[in-house]
């Protein structure tokens, strides 16, 4: 399965963003990565009380 152009991937504690997400489904194999190699993908942590 392959997701792609902008992806936002948002949970209770962290928020990534992609160009494309690709899963093989019967292995459960993820891969992440941008269309452009000058390009990161973001993983931020969301903050949990004011503390950090």
């Amino acid at each position: 399965m392959i997701i792609s152009r902008n992806v936002i991937y948002t949970d209770a504690e962290n928020t990534l963003k992609t160009d494309v997400i690709e899963i093989n489904i019967e292995t459960k194999d993820t891969k992440f990565f941008m269309y452009d190699n000058n390009n990161k993908v973001s993983i931020k942590k969301k903050k949990e009380n004011g503390n950090n």
